[in-house]
């Protein structure tokens, strides 16, 4: 058994990542099997070589004995637990032919990186770990995975939650107002702030930059490409676990498929407060369910992931938060798109399904309502809509509609072009819903108008495909039956790029 690692310095007890040598270590991995010298290869991730080891053992049906003093240390002084729990970053295990430990050894240090012997496979089925000599640990491996004591939570449904009444949301009395306010919502302002304060760059094959829907990232030596984002819906979650679980998945799969990405593969994280107390338990089955349901529905295998609960404070639990992260694969990564309107003159298209509602929305301002429930078999026929659109290079531009609406969206998408664009949608039930009202399966996207009828005949079931404006100006106008909200491209961009560091400048 061998572990590859980066020896750092003593620091605080939560280590900081390092990207690049995770890079390295990843590029080292991939080396290894490409080289066939790895039987078998394993994170470490919760509870350190404890898990890493017992897990990889139970799998394959045999023991393994760790000498825990050949074990790199970032500091030293741990004691023998520390050493089997640390959770510190940029370290795999592996199991390689002791014939070929001097070739993984030679290629890890060819990538800058040490790779060490801290023990050997045996066939005991047993956890063993040696400390200076002395036995230590010794426990059947699946005592710790398959055959661990299970115990049931509370699953107390919290009451149904009722739909807001529009008549108890005060009408604004400006539409343009309320527009850039929600433009500089800390939820829904650029974070370049943030993600500028690293390089996205470096070594990287980075194709689509942070700041649309998702990153895209070419694979070296091929045509392809992966797009990867993250997304969640707490307050959905909070009301409707179920309905919940599922926007979290989609939200992220819509995303990368307004790359022209097909969603593949997803992670999850899952933060939730202490399931022992009120709804909890039942928050996190049913959002889990939820989270199950719509990634058949796209079929998109979910293939890690990690919890963590008890997650409190004086103020109260957090709401129920599923992170989900969802990688796309491109063929042609040449055929990627990103959320800018590009060209005067260019449609404006509305595409999906569902009508939004205030209910749990950021123009609401709180969590409370019942949001319109995900329907996955329609975004399932989005997504595939999207992805035959970029292969055909049908589209220009595609940017889901989330958090504050269409008109957000619009402007975002504007902002991103450097353009203009005016737009007009039906009022629904009141104008200011259908523009800053959330929820359902739908894009706005960008084409040459002379693409729309071949875009219409490639749309599957239970997705529509609306013309509702065009690229054009220098400022950017919503209509929603007959109401008219219209601000310059310079106001919107000015609050949505000034927002975040204005506030942190503040403090």
């Amino acid at each position: 058994m061998r572990t590859t690692r980066k020896t750092v310095s003593a620091s605080p007890s939560v280590q900081v990542g390092d990207p690049f040598t995770e890079r390295k270590l990843m590029d080292l991995c991939q080396a290894l099997n490409d080289a066939d010298l790895l039987v078998a290869l394993q994170d470490l991730g919760a509870a350190g070589l404890t898990s890493a080891a017992s897990e990889m053992a139970s799998r394959g049906g045999v023991g393994l004995a760790i000498d825990l003093d050949r074990v790199p240390l970032r500091e030293q002084g741990m004691a023998p637990g520390e050493v089997l729990v640390s959770e510190s970053q940029e370290r795999m295990l592996a199991i390689v032919e002791p014939a070929k430990m001097d070739a993984v050894v030679e290629m890890a240090r060819r990538h800058e990186l040490d790779a060490t012997d801290i023990g050997e496979v045996t066939d005991t089925g047993e956890l063993e770990a040696l400390w200076r000599g002395e036995e230590v640990v010794r426990i059947p491996s699946l005592y710790l995975t398959d055959d661990v004591p299970f115990y049931e939570v509370p699953r107390d449904a919290a009451p149904a939650e009722q739909p807001i009444d529009l008549a108890d949301v005060p009408e604004p009395a400006d539409l343009a107002a309320t527009w850039l306010g929600l433009m500089g919502d800390p939820n829904i302002a650029s974070k370049r702030w943030v993600f500028e304060q690293y390089d996205q760059l470096v070594g990287a094959n980075t194709m689509r930059r942070p700041g649309g829907d998702a990153g895209v990232v070419r694979i070296p030596g091929t045509n392809r490409a992966v797009a990867v984002t993250l997304d969640c819906a707490e307050w959905h979650t909070e009301l409707a676990p179920y309905e919940g679980g599922m926007a979290s998945v989609l939200e992220a799969a819509r995303n990368v498929a307004c790359t022209g990405a097909v969603p593949i593969a997803a992670t999850d994280c899952l933060n939730y407060a202490n399931p022992d107390k009120g709804s909890t338990g039942w928050r996190l089955a049913e959002s889990i369910r939820g989270m199950a349901d719509a990634l058949t529905a796209i079929e998109a295998p979910i293939v890690s992931g990690n919890v963590s609960l008890y997650n409190e404070s004086p103020r109260g639990p957090i709401y129920p938060t599923p992170v989900v992260g969802i990688v796309g694969l491109l063929d042609d990564a040449s055929t990627s798109m990103g959320i800018a309107f590009a060209s005067p003159g260019d449609a404006v298209l509305l595409m999906g399904y569902g009508e939004p509602r205030v209910d749990a929305s950021r123009y609401l301002g709180r969590c409370a309502g019942s949001p319109p429930a995900p329907e996955p078999a329609k975004d399932a026929a989005l997504f595939r809509l999207l992805a035959a659109c970029a292969e055909r290079r049908l589209l220009k531009g595609a940017h889901d509609v989330s958090e504050g609406g269409l008109a957000v969206t619009v402007a975002e998408s504007a902002i991103a072009g450097g353009i203009g664009a005016e737009v007009s949608i039906d009022a629904g039930r009141r104008a200011d819903e259908a523009m800053f009202g959330e929820g359902g399966g739908r894009v706005v996207a960008s084409c040459d108008p002379a693409n729309v009828d071949a875009i219409t005949a490639l749309a599957g079931d239970g997705v529509t495909v609306t013309v509702i404006g065009a690229v054009g100006g220098d400022e950017v106008s919503v209509d929603a039956g007959g109401s008219t909200a219209r601000v310059s491209l310079h106001d919107l961009a000015q609050v949505w790029e000034g927002s975040i560091p204005a506030a942190l400048e503040a403090r």
